[in-house]
C-alpha cells in the first residue's frame, strides 16, 4: 500500500441518493469486484454511516478505478476510504481536518 501512496494514481467515485441500490464499476477489476454490497466502497460508506449512529439511504455508486487490483498498490484501502468519505459527506458530516487542507 505504500509504494501505491507514492505514485499519481486515483480513483474516481460518485455516489448519489437513488430509488434502488445499484454500482457501476469501471477500470481496474471492473469485472472481478462485487457489484453488490460486499463491495468495499459500499462497506466503507455504511461503516461511516454506523459511526455517526444513522442508516444510509439508498444509493447509486458509480468507480472509476485506475490503482491496480489485486497488486499490492492499496486498492483495497482506497476503496474503504473513499467509501468513509462519501458516506460523511452525503450524511452531512463535518469531518474536522487539521488545518483544513
Amino acid at each position: 500500500d505504500c509504494c501505491g501512496m507514492a505514485l499519481d494514481i486515483w480513483n474516481e467515485v460518485t455516489v448519489e441518493r437513488a430509488t434502488v441500490f445499484s454500482i457501476e464499476i469501471e477500470g481496474e477489476g471492473a469485472q472481478v469486484l462485487p457489484k453488490t454490497k460486499g463491495n468495499l466502497v459500499v462497506k466503507g460508506l455504511e461503516a461511516a454511516f454506523k459511526a455517526i449512529g444513522k442508516e444510509p439511504p439508498v444509493l447509486r455508486y458509480w468507480t472509476k478505478n485506475r490503482i491496480p487490483f489485486a497488486k499490492g498498490m492499496g486498492s483495497s484501502s482506497a476503496a474503504i476510504v473513499s467509501g468513509i468519505l462519501a458516506g460523511l459527506a452525503i450524511a452531512g458530516f463535518n469531518l474536522q481536518v487539521k488545518g483544513e487542507e
